[in-house]
């Protein structure tokens, strides 16, 4: 199996701008055109620009929750106001800024210039977990600061799903190809660093179905259910990189998958994620209780 991931350039987004017919324009110049069973990996942050889905933080006004939270958290307030207005709910907050002081993380193995990353933890000391509006789990409700001018910031785009079934069709009634999309955005990784993260599919199956089918040993397998849309986004993000690449679109060609006609769900409810963390906190408690007991004799 061979898999091409091919990087298109598009100019700069403005509001309302449809990101279908751009894409299919700038395939045809970059890369000789699109074709069946393309799967269109798009950065979140051109769609929001396309939806207009840009804020002058200047023109926000913080009330006096967000100003308390955002001096107990080392925030701008007017960035909590915002996730305050993005978020279903606060869920946890990561201290960045500590976890410096106390040498749990060491910015000089990983950031481009020290002293910039230490005033950017400064300026902005906790990263805030939260239930967005769309029920997605993100960080600091998906607003964005980087790529843009100093002073605005983007909101993650409206109904992720959606947009991503715009340029497929789009696509489609400009080409005739079948082609799948996936939006991404990036997102703290669990342990540390970060990783491209799918917001919206259309056309694509985001998940394996292949739990229980037989391995080669003729078994059946405990998983299977890989994160498609995920990989997908990681692969792109190899691609497109984080600061001034420029490259919001990448075409993954050559892939086998499995073809969905509508938009998938790519989220669980937050009582859902509650309720599976709570039996995973009993679990781990029974565990720790058990480990912890007198060898006992058999009967």
């Amino acid at each position: 199996m061979k898999i091409e991931l091919i990087a298109l350039k598009l100019p700069e987004i403005k509001k309302g701008a449809c990101l279908g017919k751009l894409i299919v324009k700038e395939s045809e110049a970059q890369a000789a055109g699109l074709e069946d069973g393309d799967v269109i990996l798009v950065t979140s942050k051109i769609v929001s620009k396309a939806q207009g889905r840009i804020v002058k933080l200047d023109s926000i006004k913080p009330e006096p929750k967000a100003k308390l939270l955002a001096r107990s958290f080392g925030k701008d307030p007017r960035l909590m106001q915002l996730i305050l207005e993005e978020s279903k709910e606060l869920l946890f907050a990561i201290p960045l800024h500590k976890f410096v002081k106390e040498s749990l993380i060491n910015l000089e193995s990983f950031s481009y210039d020290v002293k910039a990353a230490k005033k950017l933890i400064e300026n902005d000391k906790t990263l805030l977990v939260v239930e967005h509006k769309s029920g997605l789990i993100c960080s600091d409700a998906g607003i964005d600061s980087s790529n843009h001018p100093k002073g605005f910031v983007s909101l993650l785009p409206q109904d992720p799903g959606k947009a991503a079934k715009d340029i497929s069709l789009a696509i489609k009634e400009l080409t005739g190809k079948d082609t799948a999309c996936v939006i991404t955005d990036t997102e703290i990784s669990i342990g540390f660093g970060s990783l491209e993260k799918a917001l919206g599919v259309y056309g694509i199956s985001p998940f394996a179905k292949e739990f229980g089918k037989p391995d080669r040993f003729g078994k059946p397998k405990f998983g299977g259910v890989d994160n498609v849309a995920d990989m997908l986004a990681c692969a792109a993000g190899l691609v497109w990189g984080q600061t001034s690449a420029g490259i919001p679109v990448v075409i993954i060609r050559g892939l086998k998958y499995d073809k969905k006609k509508g938009v998938e769900e790519l989220k669980l409810s937050t009582k859902n994620l509650r309720k599976m963390f709570w039996l995973s906190l009993m679990e781990t408690l029974k565990l720790r209780l058990l480990k912890n007991l007198p060898s006992l004799p058999l009967f």
